[in-house]
């Protein structure tokens, strides 16, 4: 049966909405997601579900596409979504417009920022890269987390490469909480940058054996299951991945100055440290965070190094 009983957009909106979708950020986003955040539902799901499968098309043409034939309300609903993604919240009216426009920067993302109170100078050595992101960022030299989103605004938008980053400012772009948590200390629910998030990021990316050999170290007790991952999986790169862990550890604490001279007086009181953790909504990573923050907050420089020292002994020669 067809529906003729809602007419859709004009073709100049539609060519309008294909215009701003095209290099956007946004463009090989799932419609559906992109509706739940604007407020409506889209009938098909799918990793091709994205933008990009219809701005290729003219406004006539779409009435010959699967799914949209003959179905006026559908177009239209895609066109809704498509400008309310692009107007909401005010700050993704010039979200395609990556760089700069008339000679102005375009801040879009900086004000998305400072809303979710995420410093744009945050350290972009800092952010929750795989290496092989971080391989790819090294000849731009990025110093900010707001220098690591010009440069994805810059790349180009049919790169194989990249699509960690892409995914990363897809994050940002639709205000996904949990999604930037991935890349960011971000306290969900809270809004902001927290130290004891950040600790759990550094945390989580150890390797079992080495996350096991500082719970161990903390003095908790292990399983027997994990006394033999412990026991088998120490290499010699268990040292390096230690060791950078800790410095790591210094970095994000030269940021969050106030929030590391709390926990210093947390970890060398008689506070228990766990419980402000809990923000991390994660009890094993959380109880790896606290095991690594006790390497750096409770003990003196001096016995750090020692500490460190007996547990690089555990690793194989």
């Amino acid at each position: 049966m067809s529906d003729t009983s809602i007419e859709p957009y004009s073709a100049e909106e539609w060519d309008s909405l294909r215009k701003r979708f095209e290099g956007s950020a946004l463009n090989d986003t799932q419609i559906a997601i992109l509706g739940q955040n604007a407020g409506y539902s889209w009938p098909f799901r799918g990793s091709d579900e994205t933008p990009l499968k219809y701005i290729g098309f003219t406004f006539e043409e779409l009435d010959s596409v699967p799914g949209l034939v003959r179905k006026k309300s559908r177009v239209r609903r895609l066109m809704d979504i498509l400008r309310e993604t692009l107007a909401f919240d005010d700050p993704f009216s010039d979200l395609v417009d990556s760089v700069e426009l008339d000679g102005l920067e375009d801040h879009t993302f900086e004000r998305i920022l400072i809303k979710y109170n995420i410093s744009p100078e945050y350290p972009a050595e800092l952010v929750n890269f795989t290496e092989t992101t971080f391989v790819l960022l090294k000849e731009y030299a990025p110093v900010t987390l707001l220098d690591i989103i010009r440069f994805i605004q810059r790349m180009p938008q049919n790169s194989r490469e990249g699509e960690e980053l892409r995914a990363f400012l897809n994050c940002i772009a639709l205000m996904d909480e949990s999604g930037m948590a991935r890349y960011l200390p971000y306290r969900r629910g809270d809004r902001g940058l927290y130290l004891p998030e950040e600790i759990g990021l550094i945390a989580q990316n150890l390797s079992e054996p080495v996350q096991l050999a500082l719970v161990q170290q903390s003095g908790t007790e292990l399983t027997e299951a994990e006394s033999t991952i412990l026991e088998t999986g120490m290499g010699l790169e268990s040292k390096a991945e230690l060791k950078e862990a800790v410095e790591t550890m210094a970095k994000a604490c030269a940021w969050f100055v106030e929030e590391a001279a709390f926990l210093k007086s947390v970890f060398t009181g008689e506070t228990d440290p766990h419980r402000y953790f809990i923000p991390i909504q994660n009890p094993d990573v959380e109880r790896i965070a606290v095991a690594l923050a006790r390497v750096h907050f409770g003990y003196s420089e001096k016995d750090r190094g020692g500490l460190i020292g007996r547990i690089s002994g555990m690793f194989k020669r």
